[in-house]
């Protein structure tokens, strides 16, 4: 978190071409993590991916959506939802 508010970015790699966005709001860093990957979820299924690798540096988003942490707060509760609604479209390796 900086005077700015927190931000989060993406990078989406593929063999035609890269994608990245950048995103700058108020908002916690958690839900800025969030934000960033339902972004990157939903832009790459718009590309017709169907199967993807997901790297990320929040440890406690990682380990809330491997379901190894418990979400409590109902904001990431809605966010770790959505994520893993968009996730289970794609396929399993």
């Amino acid at each position: 978190m900086n005077k700015l508010g927190a931000g989060a970015g993406i990078w989406i790699h593929n063999m035609q071409n890269d994608h990245a966005c950048r995103l700058n709001f108020r908002c916690t860093n958690n839900m800025a993590e969030y934000e960033a990957l339902l972004l990157g979820l939903k832009l790459i299924k718009g590309l017709g991916v169907v199967r993807i690798s997901i790297l990320g540096d929040s440890d406690l988003v990682i380990q809330q959506m491997k379901g190894n942490f418990l979400t409590n707060d109902l904001r990431l509760r809605a966010y770790r939802g959505a994520a893993v609604e968009i996730l289970n479209t794609f396929l399993e390796s």
